[in-house]
This record gives C-alpha cells, structure tokens and sequence, in this order.
C-alpha cells in the first residue's frame, strides 16, 4: 500500500500531478503544458494551500476572478476541468479532497458550423486549372488531392 504524501501543499501536490501527467497518463506535451498554466493560475489565485483546504468556494472566487479577466466561458471550463483531473488526482492517491463532481462547468453556447455554398466549392475545386496552366501533371494532382478531400 502506498504512503500518502507527507507535504500537502498545493504547490508541491500540483509537482506531483505534473509527473503523473507526464509518465503515466501520457498526455501530450501541449496538455501538460495548459494543465500546468491552468493549475498555476489555480495556485496563484489560492496561495500555496493545503490541498484537504480547497472548497469549492475557493473554485467559483477563481471562475470569478477568471470572468473579471474577461476569458470566455469555454477556457473557463478548461481550467476547471484541470482542477477536476487534479483533485480526481489526489483521490486517486487517497488524499481526502472535495469531490471533483462537485465543480461544475459553465454552459457554453453551441458551436455553430458554417458550410461552403455550391459556387464556393466550385471555386476551390477550379483552382488548379487557374494556376497550373503549363504543368498538366501537376494540375492533375491538384485536382485530385481537392476532389478526395472535398469527398471525405
């Protein structure tokens, strides 16, 4: 059975956190990079805390000052979904934190998706012709390469 550590703080929890990221999830490196933005942010915002202090009070007084900033409501998100996955984090390592289901996230406005209309398409798909006028082959393949992404 694993110890758990001996030094709560924030700050070091969030060190611990990183390597965790790092070796056993794997996670890519502009993952630990946000989570690690994130997360210090989090700290700043908190003060180098024991992390069995955090409340979810302490969470909206940052979704708060982050919302004075003036960030959207979907990077919002992203920083409580990195606090999330810290506390999940230390709950993992049977450290008595508040539950991570307890931090919900802001509703964000539906991505709204745009198409190209007909004669746009048909203006992508005539370009090869407007600027390979000599080069057959090369034209060829540029038409190619348009047809097969405009039908996937």
């Amino acid at each position: 059975m694993s110890k758990a550590p001996s030094t709560l703080s924030l700050s070091s929890m969030i060190k611990k956190f990183q390597t965790y990221l790092e070796y056993e999830k794997n996670v890519s490196p502009k993952t630990y990079e946000n989570y690690t933005l994130w997360l210090e942010r989090f700290l700043k915002h908190a003060g180098d805390i024991n992390v069995k202090n955090i409340t979810s009070l302490d969470v909206l007084d940052f979704r708060m000052k982050l919302t004075e900033r003036k960030l959207s409501k979907k990077t919002i998100n992203y920083h409580i979904v990195a606090i999330r996955s810290f506390l999940k984090f230390c709950l993992k390592h049977d450290i008595d934190v508040i539950s991570p289901d307890k931090l919900e996230l802001g509703k964000t406005p539906p991505r709204v998706v745009s198409f190209l209309n007909e004669s746009e398409i048909e203006n992508i798909l005539s370009m090869p012709a407007q600027w390979e006028k000599k080069n057959t082959i090369k034209r060829l393949r540029d038409e190619s390469i348009l047809l097969v992404l405009y039908g996937t």
